[in-house]
């Protein structure tokens, strides 16, 4: 366990030291990314407040998590090609490297979430009292990340295209996800459909809860749905890893 905490040290630092502002790149890049998304959506297309949010609150609530979701998964997919040259240390297994991306990787979500909070109380908005909760769709999300990022990366050490596929699919992601795009567009009773996506259900929770004090156990078939999707998730990914990575040395 202390190899990988290291590790992970070792992985915050790099992002960090990398540049001159690093700090400073880590915090601006969601912040502009939703200031120029609500501008665009508030002044271009005069979006209305939605469910009596307003736009930039509500945007932010999908956007701040899209972008942890984004970044991490191709972080993940390139993470064991990366750090292969751990691979030819005895004794040390793939699965670390995964490990301490999902450690490191947690500070990025949790900036996220404060950079959230910021948000709301620089606007003065109204937060509800058991907003606290949303740590629960903090820890949804690094476990459904992490189970497709062990997936993925496993992939990736066979097959370079991996990464263009990626880049394509979150593409196309984006849009399917109601980040920018009101979840009641959608008739009721297609709603299942759209929550097979497991960032639905993260999305559309951190809005009920931070906008209406909806708390998660409230609503538990779409609970169900997105754990029983996450552990059938977790299964393949683990019977995935456990065949390809007996030859990861070879490969690499």
């Amino acid at each position: 366990m202390q190899i990988i905490l290291e590790l992970a040290k070792n992985d915050i630092r790099k992002k960090i030291v990398g540049s001159y502002f690093g700090w400073f790149w880590l915090v601006s890049k969601p912040i502009l990314t939703v200031l120029v998304m609500w501008a665009v959506f508030s002044y271009g297309f005069k979006t209305p407040p939605i469910e009596g949010v307003d736009f930039f609150l509500w945007l932010s609530c999908g956007f701040v998590w899209w972008i942890y979701f984004s970044n991490t998964i191709t972080e993940y997919t390139h993470s064991i090609v990366e750090y292969g040259y751990l691979l030819k240390q005895s004794k040390f297994n793939a699965i670390k490297i995964l490990r301490f991306k999902f450690i490191s990787s947690l500070i990025s979500l949790v900036l996220g979430v404060v950079i959230l909070y910021i948000i709301y109380f620089s606007t003065f908005s109204v937060v509800s009292y058991l907003s606290f909760t949303i740590l629960y769709y903090v820890m949804a999300l690094a476990f459904f990340t992490y189970n497709l990022g062990v997936f993925l990366a496993s992939l990736r050490v066979y097959f370079k295209d991996i990464s263009e596929a990626l880049n394509s699919v979150l593409q196309v992601l984006f849009w399917v996800t109601p980040i920018i795009w009101n979840i009641s567009l959608i008739p009721t009773n297609y709603h299942w459909v759209i929550y097979l996506n497991p960032l639905t259900y993260i999305i559309e929770g951190v809005r009920e809860t931070l906008n209406h004090g909806i708390l998660f156990y409230t609503e538990l078939d779409k609970a169900s749905l997105f754990w029983g999707t996450n552990l059938i998730l977790y299964i393949f990914s683990k019977y995935i890893y456990q065949r390809l990575s007996l030859k990861f040395n070879d490969v690499l």
